[in-house]
């Protein structure tokens, strides 16, 4: 199936970031995750897309390229709430937890009412305070 309009409209931008979310809710991750690196290409200003990549690639272990894709989705909106648990959750997992406490950090100060924030930052002090920052 061919993408509308010319690779460099705005439609075929958009229309690979909704093939690309789509591919992953049928559980084609790796289609997925290749239609949404030339969505970030296309659109390298939308944070979201970055986000979503950065989710497939870490589900498919390319760790390098997840972290790399969080980081520039945190860098177009390094206040959105979703992308910071996200970042946080990611090291976490992978046993990184001085990078996953830079990121809770960010999430408690800018959400000082999200509980989930603080248990996040708890679980990381608790688990590796030998690097607890104050």
């Amino acid at each position: 199936m061919k993408a509308p309009g010319s690779p460099s409209s705005a439609l075929h931008k958009t229309y690979l970031t909704s093939l690309g979310l789509l591919l992953a809710e049928e559980k084609k991750y790796r289609e997925a995750a290749e239609v949404l690196k030339a969505a970030v290409a296309g659109l390298p200003q939308r944070g979201r897309i970055h986000y979503n990549l950065a989710l497939l690639q870490a589900y498919l272990a390319q760790d390098a390229a997840a972290e790399a894709s969080f980081l520039s989705a945190l860098a177009l909106e390094p206040g959105n709430r979703d992308y910071l648990y996200a970042t946080v959750d990611f090291y976490m997992k992978r046993g990184r937890l001085a990078d996953a406490r830079i990121y809770a950090e960010q999430l408690v100060a800018r959400y000082p009412a999200w509980a989930t924030g603080h248990d996040l930052l708890t679980v990381i002090n608790r688990s590796a305070p030998e690097e607890k920052t104050d």
